[in-house]
């Protein structure tokens, strides 16, 4: 996606095992993925009547800003929890489902992953969810999509079409304003809004903003 400053200001190249951590080594291979769906496919199946379930391959905290409608969400921390998240999908394996993530590359190892595990009827969202929201904006996502650079979070939505499915972390008040608690030893990701931001000094509770950063 197009930016208007540099948004990646570090670059660190390192050979690892998994290009994406699932936690399962060599077990798991991206040659046996699941077949690719195209986002004009998927959006016709959206319209289409049929049964079908849209599985986030994600972290809680990328789907808490943004899913695609009617998505499961599993609450999971890392990506090496998802197949743990999968056992209690045990009920969906002869289902049609299609996975999805930000830009395709977890899919690959995750619907390997649930082929292994006997899920029947996988597909793949080919170029994950900024390609289809380049292609249908407002047809089927909600809210916005997180990303690991210095913006955090994308616009999908058409501005006049904007959907905010997350709340601020203090108030409640809808919001999908991504920040890190100011404390350094806390440092979690949160929804905030401006007006907390300011009364809690960046910190996600009274104790973290008290030791905030931002007051030194």
């Amino acid at each position: 996606s197009e930016a208007e400053e540099q948004v990646f200001p570090k670059l660190r190249v390192v050979v690892r095992d998994e290009i994406v951590t699932l936690g399962v080594g060599r077990e798991v291979s991206a040659e046996d993925r699941a077949e690719y769906i195209s986002p004009e496919e998927l959006n016709a199946l959206m319209h289409s009547g049929e049964e079908y379930y849209l599985l986030d391959a994600r972290n809680n905290y990328e789907s808490m800003v943004g899913k695609f409608h009617n998505a499961i969400t599993p609450n999971i921390d890392n990506f090496r929890d998802f197949p743990t998240a999968l056992e209690q999908l045990a009920e969906l394996k002869n289902k049609k489902i299609v996975t999805y993530c930000t830009g395709g590359v977890r899919c690959e190892k995750a619907s390997a992953l649930m082929k292994k595990m006997g899920f029947e009827d996988v597909k793949q969202l080919h170029g994950g969810i900024v390609t289809y929201g380049n292609e249908f904006p407002d047809d089927g996502w909600e809210g916005k999509c997180y990303v690991f650079d210095k913006r955090i979070a994308l616009d999908v939505n058409s501005p006049d079409k904007e959907v905010i499915v997350s709340t601020c972390h203090h108030c409640g008040q809808k919001s999908a304003r991504v920040i890190n608690c100011s404390n350094v030893l806390c440092n979690i990701q949160m929804i905030c809004c401006e007006e907390c931001d300011a009364k809690f000094s960046g910190g996600c509770s009274e104790e973290c903003a008290a030791k905030s950063r931002y007051l030194n």
